[in-house]
């Protein structure tokens, strides 16, 4: 038996994404890429669907389950019922569990059994034909997190940062069209989405 990844921090739960697409081959080859040296993560999905991409799959019932699995098997949660999955066709029938994974997958990070989260790519097209009512997986977390404990003093509300290694970047504006963008910029909304980076930057990413 394969030696499991240093448990020295809780899995990261990664999202289903929108089961057309390409999200469950990224779960695979992550898994395959990152098995033996981690960070551990668990797929939250539909195991049956999983299953037909690989035959080296472990469900589990409980975050705490994927450290002792990762190196053995990719981690997978299992949703509540099947998941219809055509590849390159995204269901409108497949919103309530693209979008529990994604709530799921916030209630672990917020009860410290996630270490972090990473979502797979969505259809927003599709969800908001079955009534998702935020522009992206951004605002959708946001909203997920409103009522959660904030550090004293801490400004609260979404914000998007593309990090890479020497450079992060935060857009004022989040999805909408670049014609749009500066019709939207007001001076409040630039001072806090400056005031809640520089706290991140401060205390998260130190």
């Amino acid at each position: 038996m394969s030696a499991s990844p240093p448990n020295t921090l809780p899995p990261i739960a990664l999202t289903m994404g929108d089961p057309g697409g390409v999200g469950a081959e990224i779960a695979v080859k992550a898994w395959a890429a990152l098995r033996h040296s981690g960070p551990a993560f668990f797929l939250i999905d539909d195991p049956a669907r999983i299953a037909k991409l690989s035959h080296e799959i472990i469900v589990i019932s409980e975050p705490g389950e994927a450290q002792d699995a990762f190196a053995n098997g990719l981690p997978v949660l299992a949703l509540t019922g099947n998941v219809s999955a055509t590849p390159g066709q995204s269901q409108r029938e497949n919103a309530p569990a693209i979008l529990g994974s994604i709530e799921r997958a916030v209630g672990f990070a917020l009860d410290g059994s996630a270490a972090a989260i990473v979502t797979n790519p969505i259809q927003k097209s599709t969800l908001m034909a079955a009534g998702f009512a935020f522009p992206g997986h951004t605002e959708f977390l946001g909203d997920l997190t409103k009522s959660a404990p904030m550090p004293k003093g801490r400004e609260r509300g979404p914000v998007m940062m593309l990090s890479g290694p020497q450079l992060r970047t935060v857009p004022v504006t989040i999805h909408h069209a670049v014609k749009d963008a500066a019709a939207m910029l007001t001076p409040q909304l630039i001072v806090h989405t400056a005031i809640v980076t520089a706290e991140a930057l401060r205390d998260d990413f130190a």
